[in-house]
């Protein structure tokens, strides 16, 4: 174990990567539907007739009723979270939980809430099945495999990550795949330090090294992880893949041990079909609040807020944050991650795909331990919120999954049904219809507010302002609704899950207001860190398609037949048929 090794001989460079689709029309699509939204706000005032707002209302009316599912979806996450979380009194059935990750279930008023082998009341709860999922003390079920991707990342933050899964339990079961870049000079050397470090802590710790393919792979996450796994699989035999569970995550994810133990009772609790589906926490930033600007943490909590509540979705569609867990027979059916730079978003990709690959039978299912994680952070204010826009702007890059689930859907990769229509419109929700409605919210009421300071005659139509602004008002209620839940979340954890005991909120007037008054930020950060990222990549791939117009134009100009042959061809065979 404490000898430097890869897992497998394969050589990335010799695996055969997938072919990227054609998704091209499929993103025009999207850069038309919302360079068009801001076509109608920019022109609105100018416009007589003022039914094209109306395409505005419809979009902010999709996104109102959305708000309301986030809101009670993100309610439910937090009850079902406490529930697993929280020790509760005796008297009806719960889990009991401490921040070790020391899971179980007590039995009800009859028991007098003791642990079930324990009551003797005769009631056979020693055999209750929801209790045999979570006895911690037995050993894991599954083969777990935690792979984690990096480059060029501290030291100590690797360390800080794999001491925490050391802590876990039933640490000694689990194998700790460390994905390095060839590329980065003290790769394999710091792969050695926590091989030396920390080999005694886990059954065995193992090393890749990816070496970048320009032509066939995007540098990131994607690559790395798709590499290491592949290398991985190669040196497990077929038959075992299904017993092993692989949890992707992040450099500095700190992985509580509860994740695991409601992991484990989660796919028990699947049974046979619990290899085909994909298991993700949601994520909360306590490790390094207090060094980042407030325009960055309450972006970040904002985003964490609403990932949550996507992962508690009844249909089983919803989308995993940086972190998650799948079998290893999942992924090689899959063929693996997808490495072409439209699959940049490589946690929202990788659901999409096994859903795909597997014809609508994977669904996401919610493991209510929250995984804890760092802010993006540089030296001085100004770094911070670049270094957190350049996060955003990959995030918004994301929106290529739009395309690639229209295009899954039809060529009949997906099936038809709804379940497929919630993928796609979980695509939209994250990158469309909230675009378009921040839009519609905030620059269509600020630009008449400047028309009229400056006194410039426009054409008002108060009615359709009146509906979009009313919608606003809701969605921002709604939003309140989801805030304050995170904040329940965040402090039930930092106690009970992580450990901590400073409260998320100063028990002071001035901390609770000072607390508050930081989620003003966020009127910066939607614009800041969704519409003007969106709007940047949207203004670039519409250059890219008038660069290409033009060439075909100028293309034709100097060879009118290019055009006129496949034409004239089309013409005899319809003549002939």
């Amino acid at each position: 174990m404490g000898a430097p090794t890869a897992a497998g001989d394969m050589s990335p460079r010799s695996i055969q990567l997938s072919s990227e689709p054609p998704l091209y029309a499929y993103k025009q699509l999207i850069v038309v539907i919302v360079l068009s939204a801001v076509a109608i706000v920019v022109t609105a005032p100018c416009t007589p007739n003022g039914s094209a707002l109306w395409f505005l209302a419809f979009f902010t009316s999709i996104n109102l009723f959305n708000a309301f599912g986030q809101a009670a979806r993100m309610i439910s996450a937090v009850r079902k979270l406490r529930a697993r979380v929280l020790p509760h009194s005796s008297g009806s059935d719960a889990f009991l939980g401490d921040a070790s990750g020391v899971v179980s279930i007590a039995c009800g008023s009859c028991c007098g809430g003791r642990p079930a082998p324990a009551c003797g009341c005769g009631n056979q709860c020693g055999d209750d099945t929801s209790y045999l999922l979570l006895r911690v003390d037995d050993a894991p079920a599954w083969r777990h495999v935690f792979v984690i991707p990096n480059f060029r990342e501290d030291l100590e933050v690797l360390a800080a990550t794999l001491d925490r899964l050391a802590s876990h339990r039933h640490a000694t079961h689990y194998t700790i795949l460390l994905a390095m870049e060839e590329k980065e000079a003290a790769a394999e050397r710091k792969a050695v330090q926590l091989q030396e470090r920390f080999c005694l802590r886990f059954k065995a710790i193992l090393f890749t090294l990816h070496s970048l393919d320009p032509v066939n792979e995007m540098p990131g996450k994607a690559s790395n992880v798709n590499a290491a796994v592949r290398q991985f699989a190669a040196a497990v035999p077929p038959s075992d893949h299904a017993r092993y569970l692989l949890t992707i995550m992040d450099a500095d994810a700190l992985v509580p041990p509860a994740y695991v133990t409601q992991l484990e009772a989660t796919t028990a609790d699947v049974g046979s079909s619990a290899a085909d589906h994909v298991y993700a926490a949601p994520v909360l930033f306590e490790q390094n609040g207090a060094e980042v600007p407030s325009l960055v943490r309450v972006t970040d909590f904002t985003w964490a807020a609403l990932a949550m509540q996507n992962l508690n979705n009844w249909t089983g569609v919803g989308f995993p944050i940086s972190n998650y867990s799948l079998s290893l027979a999942l992924a090689t059916s899959m063929g693996y991650w997808d490495t072409w730079p439209d699959a940049i978003g490589e946690d929202m990709h990788t659901f999409i795909k096994a859903y795909s690959k597997t014809h609508g039978s994977a669904r996401l299912y919610p493991i209510f331990a929250p995984i804890n994680m760092g802010h993006v952070n540089a030296d001085g204010f100004f770094a911070s919120c670049k270094a957190r826009f350049t996060q955003s702007e990959r995030h918004m890059r994301g929106i290529a999954d739009t395309a690639y689930s229209l295009r899954e859907l039809a060529s009949g990769s997906m099936p038809c049904n709804w379940r497929s229509l919630m993928v796609l419109f979980g695509c939209w929700e994250a990158h469309l219809v909230s675009t378009v409605s921040l839009i519609s919210y905030i620059f269509l009421p600020m630009l008449y507010g400047a028309l009229g300071t400056l006194g410039v005659p426009c054409y008002n139509h108060p009615l359709q302002r009146a509906v979009i602004d009313g919608m606003g008002r809701a969605n921002l209620l709604l939003m309140v609704t989801v805030l304050v839940c995170f904040e329940v979340t965040r402090n039930t954890c930092r106690r009970h899950l992580y450990g901590m005991r400073s409260p998320t909120i100063p028990h002071t007037l001035h901390g609770v207001v000072v607390h508050v008054a930081s989620y003003l930020w966020l009127f910066i950060g939607v614009w800041l860190y969704t519409v003007v990222p969106m709007l940047l990549l949207l203004l670039l791939r519409l250059l890219r398609l008038l660069r290409l117009l033009r060439r075909l134009l100028m293309l034709l100009w100097r060879q009118p037949t290019v055009l006129l042959t496949p034409l004239l061809v089309v013409v005899l065979a319809s003549s002939i048929n």
